[in-house]
């Protein structure tokens, strides 16, 4: 079997496996005006992550936000602890640690839109086998 279909048979796999486990309700992330996860498993914990564009003096960079919270007051809301104020220009993901469900939103005009991680993570293409 080639590393190609090697690769594939493990994608595969995992989209099976991933298609079996129970369904659970996607939670949501907003910003009012600190980014806000709600629709978590009530005392569960959650992984996020943020990046945004900041400009500066001497022109732009890229900030990274990122922690581990917990729910716990067990009402399936976190409110997610940063410095600053959040870049209009910025991309977050959140995951339920207990579920493994992803709410991923952006609080501006970039994207335009939430990102779809699987269509993306499908979209990029393996690297040429040497």
């Amino acid at each position: 079997m080639t590393s190609c279909h090697a690769r594939f048979s493990a994608v595969a796999l995992l989209f099976f496996v991933l298609g079996s486990l129970p369904s659970h309700a996607q939670p949501t992330l907003t910003f009012e005006p600190a980014p806000t996860v709600r629709g978590l498993t009530a005392g569960a914990s959650i992984a996020w992550i943020g990046l945004g564009r900041v400009s500066v003096d001497s022109g732009i960079v890229i900030r990274r936000f990122d922690g581990i919270d917990i729910d716990t007051d067990g009402d399936g809301v976190v409110a997610l602890a940063i410095d600053g104020a959040v870049p209009l220009r910025s991309i977050w993901i959140a995951v339920d640690l207990a579920t493994g469900a992803v709410a991923v939103a952006a609080p501006g005009e970039f994207p335009d839109a939430p990102v779809d991680l699987v269509s993306t993570i499908i979209q990029i293409s393996p690297l040429p086998i040497t």
